[in-house]
């Protein structure tokens, strides 16, 4: 059966006991044609990189997962773990903790999801935060871990875009 495009819309994932769920241990819609993102993409609608740009629309507002290709030679070239998480583990930390505090602050009581309807300048909010770069926000969070959350959420919105075209 073919998996949707956007398996982690939230319609048949993440929610004990749906009837939609896969069961078979790795998550995601199977095709069951009840998510409203698997029929557009069914049926032609839309590409896959068009829906996951309007994720948000989703009842569980899940951020898209990365779209990785197959090519060995690209990912070999993207290490992500020993090129990324190795060299910056404690500046990573303060971006997820910076995601938590926004979440706490956005959607109260809400599961952590980039709710990608609340805000759109990155960069703007990125130069906001980089007039006061060396001090800690009023909810605790480092003005520089705010610069660095806003230049991701940049770049994972560019690369999108590029990949949508």
């Amino acid at each position: 059966m073919t998996r949707c495009p956007n398996w982690d819309c939230g319609y048949c994932v993440g929610h004990a006991g749906n009837k939609y769920a896969n069961t078979n241990g790795n998550g995601g819609c199977l095709g069951y044609n009840k998510c409203k993102w698997y029929e557009r993409w069914k049926n032609g609608v839309e590409k896959r990189q068009e829906i996951l740009m309007k994720v948000d629309d989703c009842s569980c507002n899940v951020a898209p997962t990365a779209t990785v290709t197959k090519d060995a030679q690209w990912r070999k070239e993207r290490p992500l773990f020993s090129g990324c998480l190795r060299y910056f583990p404690d500046a990573l930390m303060e971006v997820a903790n910076c995601s938590y505090v926004g979440n706490e602050q956005h959607n109260p009581g809400q599961p952590l999801h980039w709710n990608r309807s609340k805000s759109g300048d990155e960069l703007d909010a990125m130069m906001r935060h980089m007039k006061d770069i060396d001090d800690v926000d009023d909810d605790g969070v480092s003005h520089a871990a705010k610069v660095a959350w806003r230049a991701l959420a940049y770049l994972q919105k560019k690369i999108e875009k590029e990949q949508a075209q």
